[in-house]
């Protein structure tokens, strides 16, 4: 395996190293970083790139991926592992999806203006960052997101574009083991999030999502995703051993995103223990009530026969009219992988 050398810092076969990507100086003085953490193996094989945070209320996959690195052994290691658990810092301080400050305002969602610009917004001079520093060295990438404060997730995103890395995009999602596949079409020639920045590269990246912040400590969901990862990684011929597949797995047909209509208060009806269940259509999942008459202002029902609860909003508390509210994907049109 050859040395890879990342903004400056270079790290060898059989090493495991922290490498800082300078982004910006701040206006307290220090400068702004972005944290990989590397191992590179003794023996050849694939670069694999880790990275979560793009929104920065997104922490769940920070554990998943210190978790896989921690246990990897350079020595047997075919290939390396690039692990950034946190590429919008600006955002993970806040602890909110969108990097909402001063210097920020004409591009806040880091996830939607790769490739970026040097000479851009704060947010657009990190995805340059990233997209100079970081995914030349990739062969494959796995992109993190689950829920937030309020929210929990649990399906596997494939982008389908019809390119030349397609087949691999979607033969690595399978391997994330995932119960549900939903494919989505996306346009070859556009590029706005990491992925689609990648796959444009003839990286295949894999987007997953999975658990939250309010799941982060169920121990279940974190095992879940790190075998995910080892899965892919013996798919790619990092690590020794089949990949297994999930028997339960299918793809889903039909999916339906639902935002909240109405601010006010949000009561849930179901809760994290049913995600990635599948309900019966009509089933009250939650409401939104005006928080000074009380009055009821929306209801969330399943709207399939057979509902799979994809995405769930399940704590109380205040909501704004165009915040996420749930996902749901009908169960019968999945269709077995």
């Amino acid at each position: 395996m050859k040395p890879i050398t990342i903004a400056g810092t270079t790290v060898h076969p059989g090493e495991s190293k922290f490498v800082r990507i300078p982004v910006a100086r701040m206006p307290r003085g220090d400068t702004l970083e972005l944290v990989v953490r590397a191992v590179v193996g003794l023996q050849h094989g694939p670069v694999l790139g880790l990275e979560s945070g793009s929104h920065g209320d997104e922490a769940f996959a920070i554990q998943t991926i210190h978790e896989v690195i921690e246990h990897l052994d350079a020595t047997k290691l075919k290939g390396a592992v690039l692990g950034m658990p946190v590429c919008n810092p600006v955002a993970f301080e806040t602890f909110t999806r969108l990097t909402g400050i001063g210097m920020t305002t004409d591009a806040v969602n880091l996830n939607i203006v790769f490739p970026g610009s040097p000479t851009g917004s704060l947010v657009s001079q990190i995805a340059h960052a990233i997209a100079t520093h970081y995914l030349p060295h990739l062969d494959a990438l796995v992109d993190f997101h689950s829920g937030g404060l309020e929210s929990a997730i649990d399906y596997t995103l494939v982008k389908q574009s019809g390119g030349p890395v397609s087949p691999r995009i979607l033969e690595l999602s399978k391997a994330l083991g995932s119960d549900f596949l939903s494919i989505t079409r996306t346009d070859p020639s556009g590029v706005s999030s990491i992925s689609e920045l990648a796959e444009s590269m003839g990286i295949p990246a894999v987007v997953t999502m999975l658990g939250g912040s309010v799941t982060s400590s169920d121990v279940g969901v974190l095992q879940r995703s790190v075998a995910g990862v080892q899965n892919v990684m013996r798919t790619l011929g990092m690590l020794d051993g089949a990949p297994t597949p999930n028997p339960r797995q299918r793809v889903i047909g039909d999916r339906k995103l639902v935002r909240h209509l109405q601010g006010g208060i949000f009561i849930p009806a179901v809760g994290f223990d049913k995600v990635a269940a599948v309900v019966p259509k009509g089933t009250l999942v939650g409401s939104v009530r005006d928080a000074n008459t009380y009055e009821l202002l929306e209801e969330y029902r399943a709207p399939y026969h057979e509902t799979i609860l994809i995405m769930i909003r399940g704590v109380f508390g205040r909501v704004f009219a165009g915040d996420y509210a749930f996902i749901f994907g009908d169960q019968s049109t999945a269709q077995v992988v």
